[in-house]
């Protein structure tokens, strides 16, 4: 099972998950908002230190497509992960063809409480089948108002199980994963990876060395 870890800020933290066995490291990018926020000076200095075979993610709440581009151009990862509504389908289509080797990960996410989500239409297996088609994999997450991302809270993983057996691209699962959950999450869902910021935290924004290792170890002993 692939694991991402997100949300790293330091450089400490980078190299202690790398160590461990993440797979992917995602770093919040100019999204004041979160705990989790670093500027793309400090996103380029942890994403310098990956080895081979990690990948760099930044993750993004872009209002328009050139901030995308521009971010793409200075650190070059290996993906970005775009968060909101405001990038839909014509965005991402005109995209494909401008990151090249720069994958393309739109999130959807998931109302805890009703099971809808607020991307491109009300039924987030809809809006995947949708956006699937422009882009190289769904996150898939959960919704929580006035957040994007880092919950910490959970919905049913029924809906991702359905939308990863409506969609050809990779499903990364997330939202409100930890430990304690991970396994039981990939037996129902059997994603391509999953991606966890705030279960691995010992307080907002502030990674916890044991929760990373333990999160990574109960991941990766799951056979799907």
């Amino acid at each position: 099972m692939k694991v991402k870890i997100c949300g790293i800020k330091n450089t400490e933290d980078v190299r202690f998950t790398v160590n461990a066995g993440a797979d992917a490291i995602g770093c919040v990018i100019d999204v004041p908002k979160s705990p989790r926020n670093i500027d793309i000076h400090q996103a380029k200095k942890i994403f310098d230190l990956l080895p081979p075979f990690v990948s760099s993610v930044a993750v993004l709440v872009p209002k328009k497509v050139n901030e995308i581009i521009k971010i793409v151009d200075l650190l070059q990862p290996d993906a970005v992960q775009i968060h909101g509504n405001n990038i839909g389908f014509r965005e991402h289509e005109g995209l494909s063809s401008v990151l090249k080797s720069t994958k393309l990960i739109q999130s959807i996410s998931v109302d805890v409480i009703t099971g809808k989500t607020n991307y491109i239409c009300n039924d987030p297996v809809k809006a995947s089948e949708i956006i699937s088609k422009v882009v190289d994999a769904i996150h898939i997450d959960s919704l929580v108002p006035g957040m994007a991302g880092g919950t910490g809270i959970s919905y049913n993983w029924a809906i991702a199980k359905n939308i990863k057996q409506k969609v050809d691209v990779p499903i990364i699962l997330a939202g409100g994963l930890n430990s304690s959950n991970v396994a039981n999450a990939i037996q129902i869902v059997k994603p391509f990876a999953v991606d966890t910021s705030s279960g691995v935290e010992a307080s907002q924004g502030v990674k916890s060395q044991r929760k990373i290792f333990d999160f990574i170890k109960k991941a990766k002993e799951v056979f799907v």
